[in-house]
């Protein structure tokens, strides 16, 4: 019919043409459905999982599909691409995928099914794939973790015994520093007292050793010596 596809329809021909009398259709018809076997990747498990496929097409002529996947460079590991031939019998194939994620970011696999020598894709989805770290949970921004939310402190009678207890060493610990802060002013001002004694006692002028002459009584006169 002109439309660049081949007359022959058979499993494993290049570029076959299933309606040879219409230029307007040449490929298989078929639908693609794929879903994820775990809702969500958890490194803190691991960072492999699975997703299938299932192929169906209603066509009356056995069909080769080849299913190809492309997560990205976050997405490595595993076949990328499976091929299988679905009779009418079938009516469908289901296909079993896995990899793995390299690091804590959201991924969007885009998966296509596709007849070999055509370059028209039958069907095509994307799945959605969160990837958590339960070791390490954001709560309300990227930088606030579970672990630092001290909620569980107060509501939990563990927490609050282990707060108690956080409270206690810190006051133990502020009357530690405080001792050692008195101690250590109070041997300074002993220091500088004793300092202050042998400075003084070296600047006082030296005591006579003799007794002072005796003195009057004020008011009184002074009675002459005998002869």
């Amino acid at each position: 019919d002109g439309d660049g596809y081949g007359d022959n329809n058979e499993v494993g021909a290049e570029s076959p043409d299933h309606w040879p009398q219409d230029d307007s259709r040449n490929v298989a018809e078929a639908s693609l459905s794929c879903s994820l076997v775990e809702p969500e990747v958890n490194l803190a498990v691991g960072p492999k999982f699975a997703f299938t496929c299932t192929v169906t097409h209603a066509m009356q002529v056995a069909i080769t599909a080849r299913v190809t996947w492309d997560g990205g460079a976050d997405a490595f590991g595993g076949s990328r691409s499976q091929t299988v031939v679905i009779t009418p019998e079938a009516g469908n194939a289901t296909l079993w995928f896995q990899t793995e994620v390299a690091r804590k970011v959201p991924i969007d696999l885009v998966i296509t099914v596709v007849e070999p020598g055509s370059n028209a894709a039958m069907d095509e989805v994307t799945l959605e794939v969160d990837v958590i770290d339960s070791r390490l949970t954001e709560i309300d921004a990227p930088t606030q973790t579970e672990w630092t939310d001290m909620s569980w402190w107060v509501d939990d009678e563990r927490g609050q015994v282990a707060l108690g207890q956080v409270l206690l060493i810190v006051l133990l610990l502020g009357l530690l520093v405080r001792g050692r802060r008195l101690s250590n002013r109070w041997q300074e001002e002993r220091e500088a007292l004793a300092m202050a004694l042998v400075e003084r006692r070296r600047t006082a002028p030296p005591m006579s050793t003799s007794p002072p002459p005796p003195q009057g009584i004020p008011g009184l006169g002074q009675r002459p010596p005998q002869p």
